[in-house]
């Protein structure tokens, strides 16, 4: 890996999490790579030989009506397998898929990479 490109369209919580990536990858590896910030998805997708996908669509809030909607119909509300994991899902493959249409990501793909969603943590 040469560069790093982290996207967020928040530039409150891009400065936010630079900072701690780049400590705590500096802490685990012996060679860091620059990493960069936009809040440009398309800056961030040009010349990515991989593209990993951190997100939630909606913010906390929309997790929390995932995961207590539910309940009132005695279904578990688990954002990931329950009742709450399908919501999340109709709300987060359509940018998902957007995100992968795109011609720099396609372009990743066609390299033989992936684009792959993975669940927020937060």
């Amino acid at each position: 890996m040469t560069e790093l490109v982290l996207v967020d369209p928040d530039a409150t919580r891009l400065a936010a999490v630079g900072p701690v990536f780049r400590a705590d990858h500096g802490a685990r590896t012996a060679t860091r790579p620059p990493s960069a910030g936009t809040d440009s998805l398309d800056d961030g997708l040009d010349g990515a030989a991989a593209v990993l996908i951190q997100l939630r669509v909606g913010g906390q809030a929309a997790r929390n009506r995932d995961e207590t909607w539910p309940l009132d119909y005695d279904c578990l509300g688990q954002e990931t397998t329950g009742a709450g994991g399908l919501a999340k899902a109709l709300r987060t493959v359509p940018l998902v898929l957007d995100i992968a249409s795109r011609p720099a990501a396609a372009r990743c793909q066609a390299r033989g990479s992936s684009t792959s969603p993975t669940r927020s943590a937060s």
